[in-house]
């Protein structure tokens, strides 16, 4: 953007003009002796001076002929109301200099800026290409080109190939009998339904933190999942924002406990439907109906166990 200057512009207002009147109508073809100003982009000023020598500076953000689209007291000028004949001139002032130093700046610290940053180009450049000669001279040290690695296969004895399997290749292909670490997903099909057993160890699983994220730590089963103990984890120290829990009742309630027949195997069984608990308690059920949904049992004890306490309370009450 910039501020507009020419020489002998001037002319005198075809209206009369209050101290707030955006627009200033100049008589027929004078607005040609004016810089066009063009909203949003360029500018010039303008002052208006009358017969009793009143004087107001104004910015002009818009020309279209012999109008003028201006912004009032500009300059630390005062408004004034102005009679038809009231002079328009382009006059030098401050702000016309401060503006035009703001851009004589902007325009010097924009080449600085391109300077500078073609020469940071250069430099990266060359440091980019040094790196990669680096890269391609440790690799024609550390590494068998295509056409040499051909050609000693075609050399090598392959006729044991089939029965035989490299110490390399079996590292990479098996675990060891004996302790080693597993990288990746572990993936096993039995058609026999063996399965996997575990003698004399404890089966740890832990959640992994990647990029601030936790990973892992489920354990996902489609059928029953069996043990003498199932221990849920409960340390105050892990858990924040602890709030008894109000009319327990009144959830319990609106529960719908249900005897049912599962799909897979016929097998009866009583429990909750986990889309009707969702309505009712939603932080307990999870998933999604692509997924299917699941819901944490468990959770409903302590309802059940303060409508209980809520119970023995007003029994003791009406023993009273």
């Amino acid at each position: 953007m910039a501020v507009l200057v020419t020489n002998n512009a001037w002319g005198e207002l075809a209206a009369s003009v209050t101290a707030t009147t955006p627009l200033l109508t100049l008589k027929s073809g004078q607005g040609e002796r004016f810089p066009t100003a063009v909203e949003g982009t360029s500018w010039f000023y303008v002052t208006l001076v009358d017969e009793q020598n009143n004087l107001e500076i104004v910015k002009c953000t818009a020309r279209t002929s012999d109008s003028l689209t201006v912004v009032r007291g500009a300059d630390n000028t005062e408004r004034h109301a102005f009679n038809t004949g009231s002079r328009v001139e382009l006059r030098p002032c401050a702000a016309l200099f401060n503006d035009k130093l703001s851009h004589d700046e902007w325009e010097s610290a924009r080449d600085a800026l391109k300077t500078d940053f073609t020469n940071t180009m250069a430099e990266t450049t060359k440091t980019i290409t040094a790196t990669v000669e680096s890269m391609q001279s440790a690799m024609s040290n550390d590494y068998v080109t295509t056409a040499a690695l051909d050609k000693a296969l075609s050399e090598k004895d392959t006729a044991n190939d089939e029965e035989f399997l490299s110490i390399a290749d079996a590292k990479k292909t098996y675990l060891p009998l004996t302790g080693g670490t597993l990288s990746g997903a572990l993936k096993i099909e039995d058609n026999a339904a063996s399965g996997l057993t575990m003698r004399g160890g404890d089966l740890t699983i832990s959640k992994k933190t990647v990029n601030n994220q936790s990973l892992g730590g489920n354990i996902t089963a489609a059928g029953t999942i069996k043990g003498e103990t199932i221990r849920s984890t409960s340390d105050r120290r892990l858990k924040t924002a602890i709030v008894p829990i109000q009319d327990a009742g009144k959830i319990i309630d609106k529960l719908k406990p249900v005897g049912f027949k599962w799909k897979s195997d016929g097998h009866a069984s009583f429990g909750f439907i986990a889309q009707d608990v969702q309505l009712v308690i939603p932080e307990i059920v999870h998933g999604d109906e692509r997924h299917g949904y699941a819901m944490e049992y468990n959770c409903i004890i302590p309802f059940l166990v303060a409508e209980v306490q809520r119970l023995r309370k007003e029994i003791e009450e009406l023993k009273k």
